[in-house]
């Protein structure tokens, strides 16, 4: 501000009064008041960039705001997908470790049903043979059906089919089916396996066939 600044500032107040009144300054006032001026000025500038700069804080601030809203939302969605694996995940375990287990029971069962009928067939093979014992025929076809039977056994043993030993133990309704009772037999056990009609056997440690037998009571 100039010294003529303070005239036209002053310049109303001297309209209103008389017009030979004169505000007279020195110039040390003058150069104090026109230091306080830039004073002032520059407190202003300041104070407008406080403002800006707090403006563009709190726009910032808003801004951290949101994003943190959807950090947190895509938080708690990631944990919703994550359980939603995880849940995923375990069902298909199950699903696999019983598509296994189905899938070895039914291997099981198909290869009982068949071992079944291959001891069948050998019951059959078996009764053949006895008729041809009995019967008169060619030595050489007795033994070479001889050796068909003895075929037929050696394949029922590969596959680990055992025959019960029956005879002379004490009846088990596990591995046994009663087709006679004998209640002549006093000085014999009850229970005691006194014939066997059709031989039982075994796969594995598993009852595959029981044995038909005759007990004493």
């Amino acid at each position: 501000m100039v010294f003529g600044d303070f005239d036209s500032m002053f310049g109303e107040r001297r309209s209103r009064g008389r017009s030979d009144n004169k505000l007279v300054i020195t110039e040390e006032t003058y150069e104090q008041l026109k230091k306080k001026a830039e004073k002032l000025k520059s407190l202003e500038q300041k104070h407008e960039e406080v403002v800006s700069e707090n403006e563009k804080l709190q726009e910032k601030l808003e801004n951290l705001e949101d994003k943190l809203k959807s950090v947190e939302e895509l938080e708690h969605e990631k944990e919703k997908y994550f359980n939603r694996y995880i849940q995923l995940k375990a069902d298909f375990e199950n699903f696999r470790k019983r598509a296994d287990r189905d899938n070895v029971n039914y291997k099981k069962y198909a290869l009982q049903t068949i071992l079944k009928k291959l001891i069948s067939h050998y019951d059959d093979l078996q009764r053949s043979l006895k008729v041809l014992d009995a019967v008169d025929i060619d030595e050489s076809v007795k033994q070479g059906f001889k050796l068909i039977v003895e075929n037929f056994k050696k394949l029922l043993m590969e596959e680990n089919v055992k025959k019960m030993d029956c005879e002379g133990k004490i009846f088990d309704p596990y591995k046994h089916e009663v087709m006679m009772v004998d209640e002549s037999k006093e000085s014999i056990p009850d229970g005691t396996i006194l014939e066997v009609f059709e031989d039982g056997y075994y796969y594995n440690d598993y009852v595959l066939r029981p044995a038909k037998v005759k007990i004493a009571k």
